[in-house]
Parts: C-alpha cells; sequence; structure tokens
C-alpha cells in the first residue's frame, strides 16, 4: 500500500485533490514523477499551493526544504519554474543526503499547483574497513616505494551522516599499520534557527615509524625505524557561514603539535628548523567557496570557485610563521554529442621565503597536481596550473534493483562511462637554496594523455589514465575516489 508521507501538514484537502495525489504515486506514469500534459498546464503561470515532501524516512523536512528555491505562495512563470525545478534537484543531489530526487507538479484550477518532492535516501551508516594506501596515489606507491606491503593504512573508518536527520555527520578512525591513528571529528551544518551557520570541530592524534625527511629531484625519500619515528597532535573547530544556496565563508584555528625522534634533525636539521626536534603552532583560515556544479561528484555543467588564506603560527608559540594564499577555479561546460569540457586554473603562494622542510609549499598533493607528474613532488614558493579535460559519455544506466534487495538504500544502482582526453600546464617557483629538485622547478610544465572515468553507485570513482609528461615518461594511472 502507498501512502502520503506523515510529514504533510495540511490534510484538509478536498477529495478530489486527494486523488490527485495517489494517482500520481500509483499510475505509471506518475510512478517517476512526470510532470503531466501539456494540454492542461496553465498558459503562462502558477502560484504554489502546498509543497509535499515524500520519502525522507530521517531527513527532517527543514533540512530539505532550506535547499530549496521556492515554498508556498510563491508564484513563477512556469518555463522559468521548471528550469529552477531542475535546478533544486541537482542542489538535494549534492547534500548527500539521497540517492535520487524529483520534483514535479500536481497543477489545480485557478493557475494553482502543488508541488511534490520525492527522495530516496541513502544509506548513512557506513563501517568500512581501512586497507588502504599511506602514499599519495597509486603509482607512488607502485614505483617510487616499489609497492611495500608495509605501507598499508589499515583499521576501522565509522562514518555517521545525517545524524539525528539534521545532516551532522560523525567520524571516527582508528587506525594501524603504517600510521597508528585515532582521529574523532563532528560536524553541524546548522547552529542557528536561520541555517545559515555550521560549527565542525575535531581531533587527530597518530604515531609513524616511517616517514620522509627530504625530497630530492621531486620524490619524497623515507626514513623507517623500528621506534616511533613521529608524533603528531591537532585538533580545532571552524565555523561555516552559508548566507545564499551557492556561496559559503569558512574561518577555523587549529592547534597542532608535532614531534620527531632525534634522529630526524640530525639528518635533516631544517624539518622542524634549526636542528629542532619540537614544532607546535596555531594555524588560523579563511576559505571562500561558490559552488554552481550540477553534481558535485562528478560535475558536467556550471562552475567552482575557492578562494583563501592560512596563517601558520599567530606569535604565541614562535614555532612557525607561514602565510599562504590560494584559489581555485573550475569551469564545465556540456556539449553536443554527448561531449563535455572542463577547464581549472589555480594556485597557491607562500610567505617568506624559508620554511621548515614539512610545511614546504609543494604542487601535487589534494586538488593541486598535474597529469603525468603523479610521482613527483614539485616544492616551490609559488605555483600555478590550468587542466583541461575534454569526455565522451559512452555508456550510461540507472538500473532498479528492487527484485534483488529489500533495502531501499540499495535499490537504485548507476554506472556511467566516458572517454577522455587531456592536457595539464604549470610552472612552480622554486625555492632559494634548494638544489637537489630543479629537474620541474622554474619552467612551464606541461603533461597529456587520455583514458576512461567510471562514475559509479554512492559517488565512486575509478579514473584510468595514460598520461605523458615534459621529459618523456610515460604510464598506466589508475586512481579511486569515494565519498564514504
Amino acid at each position: 500500500m502507498i501512502k502520503l508521507s506523515a510529514r504533510i501538514r495540511n490534510w484538509s484537502i478536498f477529495p478530489s485533490r486527494i486523488i490527485i495525489h495517489l494517482s500520481f504515486l500509483i499510475l505509471p506514469g506518475f510512478a517517476a514523477g512526470q510532470v503531466i500534459s501539456n494540454d492542461s498546464l496553465p498558459p503562462d503561470s502558477l502560484t504554489i499551493d502546498h509543497l509535499f515532501i515524500i520519502g525522507n524516512r530521517v531527513t527532517r523536512e527543514k533540512i530539505i526544504r532550506r535547499e530549496l528555491d521556492f515554498k508556498e505562495a510563491d508564484k513563477y512563470e512556469r518555463s522559468v519554474f521548471e528550469s529552477i525545478l531542475k535546478r533544486n534537484e541537482e542542489k538535494l543531489i549534492n547534500t548527500s543526503l539521497f540517492l535520487t530526487v524529483k520534483i514535479s507538479i500536481i497543477d489545480l484550477p485557478d493557475k494553482m499547483a502543488d508541488i511534490i518532492v520525492r527522495v530516496v535516501e541513502r544509506w548513512y551508516l557506513f563501517p568500512i574497513p581501512i586497507f588502504e594506501l599511506a602514499d599519495r596515489n597509486f603509482n607512488d606507491w607502485w614505483v617510487n616505494q616499489n609497492h611495500d606491503l608495509s605501507r598499508i593504512e589499515w583499521g576501522l573508518r565509522l562514518t555517521q551522516y545525517n545524524v539525528r536527520g539534521m545532516n551532522e555527520t560523525l567520524r571516527l578512525t582508528g587506525q594501524l599499520g603504517f600510521t597508528k591513528r585515532f582521529y574523532a571529528s563532528y560536524s553541524f551544518p546548522y547552529i542557528n534557527r536561520k541555517q545559515k551557520t555550521g560549527l565542525d570541530i575535531y581531533f587527530d592524534y597518530g604515531l609513524n615509524k616511517n616517514i620522509s625527511y627530504e625530497t630530492l629531484d621531486h620524490k619524497l625519500h623515507f626514513i623507517k625505524s623500528n621506534r616511533w619515528l613521529k608524533e603528531y597532535f591537532a585538533g580545532g573547530l571552524s565555523l561555516r557561514l552559508r548566507k545564499s544556496f551557492y556561496s559559503y565563508h569558512t574561518w577555523g584555528i587549529n592547534y597542532l603539535h608535532n614531534k620527531v625522534n632525534d634522529t630526524i634533525p640530525q639528518i635533516n636539521p631544517e624539518y622542524f628548523s634549526q636542528g629542532e626536534n619540537e614544532q607546535q603552532f596555531l594555524w588560523l583560515y579563511y576559505n571562500f567557496i561558490h559552488d554552481k556544479r550540477d553534481i558535485a561528484s562528478y560535475p558536467l555543467h556550471g562552475s567552482y570557485f575557492r578562494a583563501g588564506f592560512e596563517k601558520y603560527g599567530l606569535g604565541i608559540f614562535d614555532d612557525v610563521n607561514i602565510f599562504i594564499i590560494s584559489a581555485l577555479y573550475d569551469k564545465y561546460f556540456e556539449l553536443p554529442w554527448k561531449l563535455y569540457l572542463d577547464m581549472g586554473l589555480g594556485g597557491r603562494v607562500t610567505f617568506p621565503e624559508k620554511q621548515p622542510y614539512n610545511l614546504t609549499n609543494s604542487l601535487g598533493y589534494g586538488s593541486y597536481y598535474l597529469r603525468g607528474y603523479e610521482l613527483y613532488v614539485i616544492q616551490g614558493r609559488y605555483f600555478i596550473q590550468n587542466k583541461w579535460t575534454l569526455r565522451k559519455l559512452l555508456f550510461k544506466r540507472d538500473a532498479d534493483l528492487s527484485d534483488y534487495f529489500t533495502a531501499r538504500q540499495l535499490q537504485h544502482f548507476n554506472i556511467a562511462i566516458y572517454l577522455k582526453t587531456f592536457a595539464d600546464l604549470g610552472y612552480v617557483k622554486n625555492y632559494e637554496n634548494n638544489p637537489l629538485n630543479t629537474l620541474f622547478t622554474d619552467q612551464f610544465l606541461y603533461g597529456y594523455g587520455a583514458g576512461f572515468d567510471i562514475s559509479t553507485f554512492y559517488d565512486m570513482l575509478f579514473r584510468l589514465e595514460y598520461s605523458f609528461n615534459k621529459i618523456g615518461e610515460h604510464g598506466f594511472v589508475f586512481g579511486i575516489r569515494k565519498n564514504f
């Protein structure tokens, strides 16, 4: 038996209207949220009478309504409103709370309309065994570290999304292997009634018996010991302000304390600077994000902009003094014939010139990297990157697995395969007095290649590429990204 959500606020609806809503849920033409035929549409405008949300068994209705651009009594031209519905479906998907979202119009007399938001919630609890590489990517581990199995991280990572139905996230990590680590964090997306301010807190503690102590020819060199070589502790909080649907401001302050075995300053006195074996500092940062991507996990159109600054050391411990400015911009274009083009431009600059080794600025981490240079960490005071990718959709399928799984969270399976070609450009300005790393600094860099992207269930992305770099090196690159 199919029934309307218990969250519907007003049941004083005349009987014919109830029949309309039930037909939306039961009749085959309406089961997928299909808009009714144009013959019965108002000619040019509509007014929203009621807004119904269906399928949110865990998620509170106010969390969903926070993402919507419309509400009861709003008036729209129909052509404009239908484009708004598409964008709002994408916004709800980008919360990572739902597998599918469909927003539909139910027309009523006198140019009135009800809006039905139908969602299928994700699985929110993930107790995931940890079995992953300690290195930056698969190729770095396979080639530079000679696929050393002792560099495997193992343990358990527990993530609980959508705690209390409020889109709050709890993360706990207990990790052994290459790094022994305990990590805990809690994210409150909204802590005020207007749902514009969020708060994140975290704690992180770890021990290493194997750490990188220098970089030679842009490759990290490690030292291994039976004793602990490095111990670290970090903790902090951040405040996030979301004044509009697409823009975020984040301010954060963290405390970091690092300590290394006496062996490390003996082989690299500049690891913490001046032969010290201990380092502690406060880290203040600000980020601004403007995100208008269609689907954040694998965008095909829209744009993304991030900019901010970081200050390591606030004059309290006098161990560190670093100021960093960074920015990243990505633009995605949807072209004819199932082609998609994206362009990315980013960079990062640090002050002053001289910094401890463990905090040097490097191209090769996170969002800042060049394809074709996966084996390298290119250190420099500043760098810039420009990345281009052209994709062609080869195959896409959304499957209903309800005949095989009773859990709603497993009944929807999607997969898309893209053929791609890419070309990256970059430039890294070397630090002064860094003669051991000059192969790729102070010159323009380029890399190019082709490959496949496989986007699938729960935002998992598999990346298979064959790339070339400036000095003629080439090879196969494999990568995987998961959001749990």
